[in-house]
């Protein structure tokens, strides 16, 4: 393994150990202002959703429609 590879993976390895290595937390039910976590209900205060489109059913329409053709 090259010396860099090395250093990034000692650097991980290192984060790892204290506790610091970020994770993602994936969401059990659809974005939008009530969502599930882990089974649990919470509300979303963080979203790329701020228009309320990811579920919007014209949106969802035309993404089918784009992916079939």
């Amino acid at each position: 393994m090259a010396a860099s590879a090395e250093r990034l993976a000692e650097g991980l390895a290192g984060l790892a150990r204290e506790e610091l290595r970020r994770t993602r937390r994936v969401l059990d039910t659809p974005q939008g202002v009530k969502v599930a976590v882990d089974g649990a209900a919470c509300l979303n205060f963080s979203s790329n959703d701020y228009l309320g489109l990811a579920n919007h059913p014209r949106i969802v329409e035309a993404m089918h429609a784009a992916l079939a053709a």
